[in-house]
């Protein structure tokens, strides 16, 4: 007999497998970095959003990296932001790992 726990597991399984199984793979490209004053620095990395596609996030960034997200983007050119202390971990050329979600497709 299936438990109500046994059935949010399967459930929840299903969810997190068709997620990640949707999600659209995007490169960013790192196009400027600048450090400031206060040994922190700031960076933008372009993106290029495809058709159908409405809300694009950075993954796997190193540690103490802090991003905006992209939400409600329409099609085209667009930049994350992105932040953190001392010298960036990554250089101007550099390709950030992205994904990015239709409508249908939004994660939790």
């Amino acid at each position: 007999m299936l438990t109500l726990a046994d059935i949010w597991l399967t459930y929840r399984a299903q969810v997190t497998v068709h997620s990640f199984a949707t999600m659209t793979p995007l490169p960013a490209k790192v196009s400027k970095i600048q450090l400031d004053f206060s040994n922190r620095f700031s960076a933008r990395a372009e993106v290029v959003v495809p058709e159908n596609i409405v809300y694009v996030e950075l993954f796997d960034l190193p540690g103490g990296v802090h991003a905006t997200n992209l939400s409600d983007v329409a099609p085209g050119k667009h930049e994350f932001l992105l932040h953190g202390d001392g010298k960036a971990p990554f250089e101007v050329g550099d390709t950030l790992s992205a994904r990015g979600f239709s409508q249908d497709e939004l994660p939790d």
